[in-house]
């Protein structure tokens, strides 16, 4: 039988065919709405349906970290006062919401970074992950934790000890930011960079035996013969025992390094700005201890070899008396021997000239130096230590050494650099201070390795 078009389906279709069509499409939506659907069934993680887990689930779902940790104590917290052992089913659901924590920290990770993405321009920055901070960066923040507020954090090495000339307690400055300061601190002096060093873990005595066999040699011998000439038995000068000696950052008037609370707490960078002064306070302490320091409570500066000196007399320093100088050191010293002397000193030395008017001073860049300062005199490098006297004419100053310096000179540096945070002393003014402190120690190696040059 066929019916009317009446707008709704083609005359070309009987009723059968119009039904069979709509329920083919009814039947097609339904499945559509069907995949849209959360499924009816639990997850297979909360099929443990404990009271603990229906208390906190939300739509069949755990929201937070902090959700998640709560139901992990409570199951923890029931068995602990039941006193009995998690049960099979405990330690299962107990296993699932640890797979759940993980599962919903990374999916904060990536909310984090999809937000970092659709950030307001983020077309005109980087959108990137924020990575975790470094191993070696949780002392530099603890440290600058510490000089904020005064307060240790537990990821700072304390220090307190009371060995020879009692000293304060604090904090031993972590290694990286200590290696930098000891870098830094080599520009200041040019002994210490040019001496042999030796880092001790403590300040026992270190004893120091040298002796000079320059005038012996092997001989020639007969066989069964006995030599009559050219050996000797070693002769040892006076040991030199190394200890060590405190030394603080404290400035004029024995005052600390101190800067104002509203400083310490809105300083950027508060790290390299208190580095800084020390590095200043401790490299013209230790350029002067190196050279001068008398070994009373001190070092013993370079100067204060006795054994092998160069005396000059004239009224500024003169080529005959420099050739003279050389002489003073053995030849077997002379292989790597250096100059070193102040500014003011190479600013007379270089106005000297050979008979042939070529000056007896030689720039560093054309010594093919890659030092800026220093050059060479009379084949040998010049190294600047401002820690020496100038040249004076009538003084007894001794404003300089030649020699082997590596062989000739042993500076000791005992233990880490410490720093002490005094938020107390200073309240009443509003500051806060700060004093770092070292242990070192210093004194000839080998007296006849270099020449003390001095004024008469």
């Amino acid at each position: 039988m066929r019916v009317e078009n009446c707008g709704r389906i083609p005359a070309s279709q009987d009723w059968k065919t119009c039904r069979l069509s709509m329920t083919r499409s009814i039947k097609a939506l339904r499945c559509r709405c069907a995949s849209n659907r959360r499924p009816s069934h639990t997850p297979l993680i909360y099929a443990h349906k404990s009271p603990v887990s229906r208390r906190i689930r939300k739509d069949n779902f755990l929201k937070t970290i902090e959700e998640i940790n709560a139901a992990r104590q409570a199951i923890v917290d029931t068995a602990a006062a039941e006193e009995r052992n998690l049960t099979d089913e405990e330690y299962a659901e107990f296993a699932a919401l640890e797979a759940e924590g993980e599962a919903t920290r990374r999916t904060e990770e990536v909310r984090a970074r999809q937000a970092a993405y659709m950030a307001p321009n983020a077309s005109l920055q980087v959108a990137a992950h924020v990575a975790p901070p470094k191993d070696d960066d949780t002392q530099t923040r603890a440290l600058e934790a510490y000089l904020r507020s005064g307060r240790i954090n537990a990821d700072l090495e304390t220090r307190a000890q009371n060995e020879g000339t009692p000293s304060a307690g604090g904090i031993l400055i972590p290694s990286m930011i200590e290696t930098e300061i000891q870098k830094r601190l080599l520009t200041y002096g040019g002994v210490e960079n040019e001496a042999k060093v030796r880092n001790d873990p403590d300040g026992r005595p270190y004893q120091i035996n040298y002796n000079d066999d320059t005038a012996n040699k092997a001989v020639f011998v007969s066989e069964l013969a006995t030599p009559t000439t050219g050996g000797a038995d070693i002769v040892y000068g006076d040991p030199v025992v190394l200890t060590s000696h405190a030394m603080t950052t404290t400035g004029a008037n024995q005052n600390p390094i101190a800067l104002s609370f509203q400083l310490a707490e809105d300083q950027p960078d508060i790290v390299s700005d208190i580095t800084d002064q020390i590095v200043e306070r401790f490299g013209r302490g230790l350029a002067a201890a190196w050279v001068n320091g008398n070994g009373i409570g001190q070092v013993h500066g370079i100067t204060t070899n006795t054994v092998t000196e160069a005396t000059f007399t004239a009224a500024g320093p003169t080529k005959n008396e420099l050739i003279d100088a050389k002489r003073a050191v053995d030849p077997a010293y002379r292989t790597d021997a250096i100059w070193i002397f102040n500014d003011q000193t190479l600013a007379a030395i270089e106005k000297l000239e050979d008979a042939n008017g070529r000056p007896l001073w030689t720039p560093a860049a054309q010594a093919g130096l890659e030092t800026p300062i220093g050059g060479m005199l009379l084949g040998h490098r010049v190294v600047i230590d401002q820690g020496f006297a100038d040249y004076t004419d009538g003084s007894t100053n001794r404003w300089g050494v030649f020699g082997s310096i590596k062989r000739g000179y042993l500076c000791r540096r005992v233990g880490g650099m410490r720093l002490v945070v005094d938020q107390y002393s200073g309240k009443s003014k509003g500051q806060i201070e700060y004093t770092a402190h070292i242990r070192v120690d210093g004194a000839p190696l080998q007296p006849r390795a270099y020449a003390v040059l001095k004024n008469s």
